[in-house]
């Protein structure tokens, strides 16, 4: 059942570096896969994020928001006999700074400024230039020092 917790308040935000699904380092289109976390106490609220919304070997570029009740850690098998090896690169860690900032008040922020849309490019990137955007509307709004980033 899809529950995510819409008034708990938000403590950080944490910019997500995934791996790419693929193996093959020849793959042009290998690169890494950005999103949003949304904590609190460093307990997952959310995860926020935008992916293509085409069918394979489709040209659509539209994405879709997807809205996570937990925190999805996509892992991928190494051959080294754990198949739970974590696909996460990098964790970026932007402090809340203003309380009362909750995920209801992420998603109106992001209606508003026209953020629950966005059209990748024919490779099918640009997720961290949309995370990128998120972070700055919260920065103008006030809910993030501008900059500020803890690893």
């Amino acid at each position: 059942m899809f529950q995510v917790d819409f008034v708990k308040e938000i403590d950080s935000i944490k910019l997500v570096a995934q791996a790419p699904e693929s193996e093959d380092t020849r793959d042009p289109l290998r690169t890494n896969h950005f999103f949003l976390r949304l904590t609190n106490n460093s307990d997952t609220i959310a995860s926020l994020d935008m992916e293509v919304d085409a069918v394979k070997g489709g040209t659509d570029r539209e994405g879709k928001v997807i809205l996570h009740s937990e925190y999805i850690i996509a892992t991928v098998d190494n051959g080294d006999g754990d198949d739970d090896d974590d696909r996460v690169v990098k964790e970026f860690k932007y402090p809340v700074i203003t309380p009362g900032l909750s995920t209801r008040g992420i998603v109106d922020i992001m209606v508003r400024n026209r953020r629950d849309r966005y059209d990748f490019n024919d490779n099918g990137e640009g997720c961290t230039y949309w995370c990128e955007a998120i972070l700055g509307d919260l920065a103008r709004e006030g809910y993030r020092s501008h900059g500020v980033l803890l690893v």
